[in-house]
Formats: structure tokens, C-alpha cells, sequence
């Protein structure tokens, strides 16, 4: 039998595996995460005073979960929630307890940063829509990324996920599960995507009309001035 150019590679199998590991170890420990800031009956209630901050970056559908209208309130346990929304869950966290927020997740060794660690890599992976594979060295770089960041929130949680890392490691991966993994990492950064560039459109808009209304004041102002003095 001819090898065909779709079959599974030690490479795809890279992927799988990371994906794997975002979709396990690593939304579990976001999960936990945001338990030990508010608990799951207290979520709207908590976020409902930053709501203007933070619908910008939320999806209909995530919006609709969170943030229902009227005193309707989340009923999930954050099993729902997936890697984009329990991060902006946890930024929002930070928001309501005044807590600056580390980006770099390369140098600061902040809760946070490692969290940033974790949305880094689903990023890297998510956008991957050209191709269905991690090279090596690629993989190698992501996972050791991943593991460092869910060691280091063990540490500050007090709890293991870091086993479950170690797990996947190893663990044969299923070539039509591995596909799914890929597939539902994917639709998560595409939504992600999605809302940033609504959020960017609105912001641009938002500033052609704010720059239109001043030119119509200047030329107010601009008349007033002649009929004032004529």
C-alpha cells in the first residue's frame, strides 16, 4: 500500500500531544485557578461592576454564559470554560482585586506570567492553520514552556498537575483524537481572533467618528468666530 501524505508522523504527533496538554493539565489548572479567586455562584455578581471593561473581549457566546441579562446568574462550575475564557476570567480577576497583570512571561516569575505562558502557546499552536504538525525542536520549546508554567502554578496552588504533564508525555496518542484536539485548540484561537479584530474595527471607528466630531466643533468654533466679528 502507497504511504499517503496525511498519515500520522512523529511530528503531528508533536502537536497532538501539546494540544493534548492544553486541553487537560493546563485548562484544569486555569480552572482551579479561578476557583481560588471567586467561587462559580459569585462570578456575574463579582464581574458585573467591571462588565463595560471586559465584554469588548468576550464572544456572544461567552458573554451569554458569564454575564446573562437580567439578575439571571452563571450556573456552570467553570467545566465549560475553555482556555480563552477562563484567561479572560482570571484577568478580570486581577482587575477587580487590583492586581497588575505580567505579560512577560519569559522573565516574570509571576502568577500571571505563567498563566500568559499558557495562553502563549495555545496561541502558537492555535494559529498554526497551515500546517497539522511541530517540528521538534518546536515541540520541544512549547513543552518545556508548558511544563514550567504548571510547575510553577503548582507550587503557588499547592497542587500536582504537574503529573498529568509528565503523563502525556509518553502516553500513545490516538491519531482521530489527536485530530480533535488540533481542531478544538484551533476553533479556540480563531474565535479569540475573531473578537480582537471586531474589537479592533470598533476602536478604529470609534476614532474616525471622535475625530470627526472635532473637526465639526473647530468648525463651529471657526464660524462663530467670523459672525462674532463681522
Amino acid at each position: 500500500m502507497a504511504s499517503s501524505p496525511y498519515a500520522s508522523t512523529e511530528e503531528t504527533t508533536n502537536l497532538n500531544r501539546v494540544c493534548r496538554l492544553l486541553l487537560g493539565p493546563c485548562t484544569d489548572q486555569l480552572r482551579f485557578a479561578l476557583r481560588r479567586y471567586v467561587h462559580p455562584a459569585s462570578l456575574t455578581v463579582t464581574i458585573r461592576p467591571i462588565k463595560h471593561k471586559i465584554l469588548p473581549f468576550l464572544s456572544k457566546k461567552q458573554e451569554r454564559l458569564v454575564l446573562p441579562e437580567g439578575t439571571t446568574r452563571y450556573r456552570g462550575n467553570y467545566d465549560d470554560m475553555d482556555i480563552s475564557l477562563l484567561y479572560t476570567m482570571l484577568r478580570s480577576m486581577w482587575l477587580v482585586h487590583g492586581i497588575p497583570w505580567m505579560y512577560n512571561h519569559d522573565k516574570v516569575k509571576h502568577e500571571s506570567a505563567h498563566i500568559e505562558s499558557i495562553h502563549f502557546v495555545r496561541n502558537k499552536c492555535g494559529g498554526h492553520a497551515t500546517k497539522d504538525y511541530l517540528s521538534h525542536t518546536e515541540f520541544k520549546t512549547y513543552w518545556s514552556t508548558l511544563r514550567s508554567a504548571v510547575e510553577n502554578l503548582d507550587n503557588i496552588y499547592k497542587t500536582n498537575y504537574l503529573e498529568g504533564v509528565k503523563f502525556l508525555l509518553t502516553e500513545e496518542m490516538d491519531p482521530v483524537q489527536g485530530q480533535r484536539y488540533r481542531e478544538e485548540i484551533r476553533k479556540q484561537y480563531e474565535e479569540e481572533q475573531k473578537t480582537k479584530e471586531m474589537i479592533g474595527k470598533l476602536t478604529k471607528e470609534m476614532e474616525k467618528t471622535g475625530k470627526e466630531v472635532q473637526e465639526t466643533k473647530g468648525k463651529v468654533l471657526n464660524y462663530n468666530f467670523i459672525y462674532c466679528n463681522s
